[in-house]
């Protein structure tokens, strides 16, 4: 019974502290800023990988900086926020 309820607190102890390694690491940009693709996962809460196929696809919105890519920050929470059906 203790073994459970250890386990229990345990796993959210875990979890609690992933998401908060990924609140700091999306924190750390500001509106305004350009973000790398690291940064932009992270503030998602996604896969880099998940992030690159959407860019591939024309999903979401992104810059080239030389040979860089750049996601704005203003640029994605916009992309984020729920759009309004046709008037």
């Amino acid at each position: 019974m203790i073994s459970k309820s250890v386990q229990k607190l345990s796993k959210k102890v875990m979890n609690i502290a992933a998401n908060d390694i990924a609140d700091k690491k999306a924190r750390a940009v500001r509106a305004g800023q350009l973000m790398t693709p690291e940064q932009c996962a992270a503030f998602l809460q996604i896969e880099v990988s998940t992030l690159y196929v959407m860019k591939s696809q024309g999903r979401i919105p992104f810059r080239k900086v030389g040979h860089l890519l750049r996601f704005d920050f203003d640029e994605i929470v916009e992309w984020t926020k729920p759009k309004a059906k046709g008037l």
